[in-house]
């Protein structure tokens, strides 16, 4: 007959084992490590992906579904990518710690949205960001990162909406006739 260990026996076991002069802490005391892991309780020292690895990098993590932020400044940055160091354009926010390295296409995105090419204009500008997908050919996947939302933000960090008047206002009504023809060259119109 085989025996099956329930989840509450292989708990008491590690409770056991863990135990003061249980067996793992006799194997630690004459020198011997342990093969499990250290018992932990559900909800002790529960730690997100951020708190065990922290960074100062803004990751795609940190924005979901989307995130307005200040920028503060740019700087420019040294990094280490495949043995070449390669200088980057930063981004630094009003609302965090956090800095993110600009690649071309976000730099055009805040371009875009702020209406300055120059990156000394664009502090004091709220920008949005959201998460997305990149295909990485060399690893042959899609992989997630941060983009620059082509939307500028509202004061509230919101892209703005029409008002009540605007809604209210009636539209100009157009004839049949110039529906009809929207679509049409010159020639072929009544």
């Amino acid at each position: 007959m085989k025996c099956v260990r329930t989840a509450a026996m292989q708990l008491e076991m590690q409770r056991r084992d863990h135990a003061p002069g249980g067996l793992i802490s006799r194997d630690r005391a004459r020198g011997v490590t342990a093969a499990l892991p250290p018992f932990r309780r559900r909800g002790d020292d529960v730690m997100t992906r951020d708190e065990a690895f922290p960074s100062n990098i803004l990751s795609v993590d940190q924005i979901e579904p989307e995130r307005t932020l200040t920028i503060k400044e740019i700087e420019f940055e040294t990094f280490k990518y495949e043995g070449q160091e390669q200088r980057k354009p930063v981004a630094l926010f009003e609302e965090t710690d956090k800095r993110l390295p600009l690649n071309r296409t976000n730099w055009d995105k805040i371009v875009a949205v702020t209406g300055k090419r120059n990156s000394d204009d664009w502090p004091g500008e709220r920008v949005t960001f959201y998460k997305d997908n990149y295909w990485d050919d060399r690893a042959n996947e899609a992989k997630p990162c941060v983009r620059v939302s082509a939307i500028k933000p509202g004061a509230n960090g919101k892209p703005p909406t029409e008002t009540t008047e605007q809604r209210a206002a009636p539209k100009p009504k157009r004839s049949v006739a110039e529906d009809v023809n929207d679509d049409l060259p010159p020639q072929f119109r009544r």
